[in-house]
């Protein structure tokens, strides 16, 4: 807007323009009346009149600047909670990988004992749960498997036996044979 003089009547003149102004609607002047800054400003009504006010520049401001400082305590504070919000989260989340992660590796190292820690984690009604329950599965059929590959190397060694023994059956029965054939012979 424009600012008119210090002056009270000069003031109210140019206020009073303002306000004939039909042009002006929508506006804001700024004048000045015993020291004091105001905004005046107005609208016009279907009916044809005019609706405005002046408000001192004091209380804009105050309330703006008061606006301003909630905005600025309103964004900290939204930047620290979702700071928080996230190392929550990415603590629930991630330690459970890691319990998982460190319960694959052991398998990998061939270590098959089960853990207290991929029970609880069974429990779990998260994705993470199901991952635990899919390990804990994984587990139990490589258990399975390495007791079945333990079976079959025990019938394996018996097997090797039996075949010893009858290895050294047929040696001992060969050379019995082969005795015998060189007695015939002679």
């Amino acid at each position: 807007g424009t600012e008119a003089a210090s002056d009270s009547k000069y003031g109210m003149k140019q206020i009073a323009a303002f306000l004939k102004d039909g042009k002006k609607a929508d506006q804001v002047q700024c004048y000045s009346l015993e020291k004091n800054k105001y905004d005046c400003s107005y609208t016009v009504l279907d009916n044809g009149m005019k609706v405005g006010s002046c408000v001192p520049q004091k209380e804009v401001v105050k309330d703006a600047t008061t606006t301003a400082s909630k905005i600025f305590i309103g964004i900290i504070f939204a930047l620290v909670m979702s700071l928080l919000i996230g190392v929550v989260f990415s603590v629930y989340i991630t330690n459970p990988l890691k319990t998982i992660t460190g319960i694959i590796q052991t398998t990998a190292e061939l270590n098959f004992q089960s853990n207290d820690a991929i029970e609880k984690l069974c429990k779990r009604k998260d994705e993470t749960g199901a991952m635990a329950i899919a390990v804990q599965n994984m587990q139990l059929h490589i258990r399975e498997l390495v007791k079945q590959i333990g079976g079959a190397s025990e019938t394996l060694r018996q097997n090797i036996q039996k075949l010893e023994q009858t290895t050294n059956s047929v040696d001992s029965l060969s050379v019995d044979n082969s005795a015998t054939s060189e007695e015939l012979a002679a």
